[in-house]
């Protein structure tokens, strides 16, 4: 998305074009005005999205540039910042459509709210007109009607079953609920390609011109839909005259035609013969036993009476404890994966057994994290997506995902022989890196995940100043440098080190030099006008002489 900022104060355009985390709204690129003839060029000649806009201009004033805005492009959203706090501006600005109403000087902080605000308004239009052009033409598609049916059916969704035999004989599609079916579960493991196929509604149409072509002798016999993910399913229906060593040819020219010619990883998981009707039941069994697929092995599979129960021997955690204490990182690295390994060949590896062994490592891994005083839980809520921790038990490739993360965060703590020295080197650099924001100890101790009153004591023992003081040193020091070496206005100066209060930063910079930040500017540069005279009189002495 893009963005246009009018202002008739150049500084006040730069300010907010600097002072906004754009990147974090999702903002592409950000035009400059400063009246509304030139804002009317850029509009004219741009995309733009969002509209930041002051009401009172010399040239013109905002609302009459936003009533032209919204004949021409009415989509725009427009955010009004004015110094005016009469109401009659704001009821006037929302009468013509105005997104939002911001009295100067706003915080960035409310400034980006309101963006973000705009943002997700224009994603949320956006994508209700994809779903309405989108709905118009599902509904001329009977087929696509029929995969919805299909999977709410067999999803056990509430819908009489009686609603898709009737749907299907509208489509002349003859169904005898009582005569035998055959249901298959198709899950698309891998895509060994360049570019594989993420668009469902695609990939189904792919999966589904396959098995038709395939499966020749059920070509009018058969249905096809989505059930989740990547995962289809495939009925075969009226299958009184065919044995199931039949059923198993095709199925299994189907998974060596999809890997030799759609290079896809299959795994088939095929249900006994049973009425249309009881397939909901089916399907779920069949899901039941691909969720325990977890070394994801390709074929075909058929359907169990009941999950066997997979013995777990437990790797030696005191041993791994020991080594990842004393820094074999890798060597453990490689232990934990080949005891994976060696599960899977054993075929000893199921769900069940991969969420004991998780638990475990898990305590194993929050053990070494507690001795060194880090919060687990940060671990993985910032560094680590939860959903794929919640995940590892479900896949022996995700569980390798997790334990390579694991063992990397550990070896990158390069934990010193003085506890909590390596977590403070962190804590500066973190500082020295967000010095331009206001950066609360809270946060901090988040990044480090150490409780904030632990933090502080820390840090303090470490580097003999406290942490507010140190942070307050280190913006000073840049101010003090931006005072001396630039003609910055002390307000921008201060936004750039963080303080969108102003006279906070004066208060602050008054309490540690005893004279506020313009005082101090004109007494530094009255000493340097002292000191050029001294060396020109000097001059004027030496050529005399």
């Amino acid at each position: 998305m893009n963005v246009l900022i009018i202002d008739d104060q150049p500084d006040v355009v730069a300010g907010i074009h600097s002072g906004i985390n754009w990147d974090a709204l999702s903002i592409r690129q950000v035009f400059c005005a400063n009246d509304i003839i030139r804002a009317r060029e850029i509009l004219s000649n741009n995309s733009v999205d969002i509209m930041l806009c002051d009401i009172e201009m010399p040239l013109g004033s905002g609302l009459e540039l936003y009533e032209w805005v919204a004949e021409h492009f009415p989509e725009i959203k427009c955010i009004f910042l004015t110094s005016h706090e009469d109401f009659s501006y704001a009821q006037k600005a929302l009468q013509l459509g105005g997104f939002d109403y911001l009295i100067q000087p706003a915080p960035y902080s409310a400034i980006e709210v309101s963006i973000q605000k705009a943002v997700l308004q224009i994603q949320k239009e956006r994508k209700e007109k994809f779903y309405s052009e989108y709905g118009n033409y599902f509904s001329k598609r009977e087929m696509d009607l029929l995969d919805v049916l299909l999977n709410e059916f067999l999803q056990k969704q509430p819908a009489e079953p009686q609603n898709i035999l009737s749907f299907l004989d509208t489509i002349s599609i003859k169904l005898d609920p009582s005569r035998s079916c055959v249901l298959t579960l198709i899950d698309i493991l891998e895509q060994d390609t360049p570019h594989p196929v993420r668009d469902l509604s695609l990939l189904r149409s792919i999966l589904q011109n396959v098995v038709s072509e395939l499966f020749e002798p059920f070509t009018k016999k058969l249905l096809f839909c989505h059930v989740h993910e990547q995962v289809f399913a495939l009925i075969l229906y009226e299958t009184d005259n065919f044995t199931k060593d039949q059923v198993q040819i095709y199925l299994h020219t189907f998974v060596e035609a999809a890997s030799q010619y759609l290079h896809f990883k299959i795994a088939c998981y095929c249900a006994h013969s049973a009425n249309f009707l009881l397939l909901p039941d089916k399907i779920q069994q069949l899901l039941e036993q691909r969720s325990e697929n977890v070394a994801n092995y390709s074929g075909i599979f058929y359907q169990k009476s009941s999950i066997s129960p997979v013995p777990y021997t437990p790797p030696d955690f005191v041993h791994w404890n020991v080594m990842l204490s004393s820094g074999y990182y890798d060597a453990v690295r490689a232990d934990m994966h080949d005891y994976l390994l060696r599960q899977k060949e054993s075929g000893h590896v199921n769900q069940k057994m991969l969420s004991l062994f998780l638990q475990d490592f898990l305590q194993l891994f929050y053990q070494i994290l507690n001795h060194h005083h880090i919060g687990a839980h940060g671990v993985f809520e910032k560094e680590y997506d939860i959903h794929a921790l919640n995940n590892s038990c479900h896949s022996i490739e995700e569980m390798h995902k997790l334990l390579d993360f694991s063992v990397d965060y550990l070896k990158s703590l390069q934990i010193s022989a003085e506890p909590g020295v390596s977590q403070i080197d962190q804590v500066v650099n973190f500082i020295q890196k967000n010095i331009h924001q206001n950066v609360t100890r809270t946060e901090i101790a988040h990044q480090v995940y150490m409780n904030p009153e632990y933090l502080s004591r820390l840090f303090k023992k470490v580097k003999g100043i406290s942490l507010s003081d140190y942070i307050v040193q280190e913006k000073l020091k840049i101010a003090i440098s931006l005072l001396e070496g630039t003609n910055l206005p002390v307000s921008v100066i201060a936004t750039n080190i963080g303080y969108t209060n102003f006279s906070y930063f004066t208060q602050v910079f008054k309490k540690v030099y005893g004279i506020s930040p313009s005082e101090y500017r004109q007494k530094k540069n009255n000493a340097k006008i002292v000191l050029r005279s001294v060396k020109f009189s000097q001059i004027n002495v030496n050529t005399r002489v």
